[in-house]
């Protein structure tokens, strides 16, 4: 019994250490796609009229680089810079809190220790007046996102054309 004991408790050692290492060291992953479902839960969360819309636009836009770009194809105009997409939020508030947001299907591949590439599909949910006659739109989006500090932002945002 004496023989087992040393080789029980370096067993037990290392799957302690194997624990700790998975709970405390980084996995990008996670962290791209705990950032990005931060977002969603953020833009769908309502608020009230006047400062606090300005506030929840602001919160918005700490998902995005100071110089993000947004194209999202069928000819309309990129969207450059954070304070364009923060004013667009506030201006946009009152109409889109009848949707909701989901970020599905979230492929992220890092290429680099401060950089991600995500394609996710986001699906926009208008709720009907009626329970049960939602109307869905989705999008394949394409996006970079940077690591700044410890936090990712999106940095670019690519609608993906896809077959009709």
């Amino acid at each position: 019994m004496s023989r087992r004991r040393p080789i029980l408790v370096s067993l037990a050692v290392l799957v302690l250490a194997v624990v700790a290492w998975r709970y405390w060291m980084p996995d990008d992953k996670r962290d791209v796609r705990r950032r990005l479902n931060a977002f969603a839960a953020e833009f769908n969360e309502t608020t009230a009229a006047g400062v606090a819309t300005i506030a929840h636009a602001a919160r918005i836009g700490t998902y995005f680089t100071e110089d993000v770009v947004i194209e999202l194809g069928d000819g309309a105009p990129p969207i450059r810079g954070r304070q364009t997409l923060i004013a667009m939020a506030t201006r946009l508030q009152p109409r889109t809190s009848a949707f909701t947001l989901e970020l599905l299907d979230q492929n992220v591949t890092i290429p680099s220790p401060s950089t991600a590439d995500v394609s996710v599909t986001a699906a926009f949910r208008r709720r009907g007046p009626v329970a049960g006659e939602d109307a869905v739109e989705a999008r394949e989006l394409a996006l970079k996102m940077v690591k700044t500090g410890r936090d990712w932002r999106v940095s670019e945002v690519k609608a993906v054309e896809t077959f009709k």
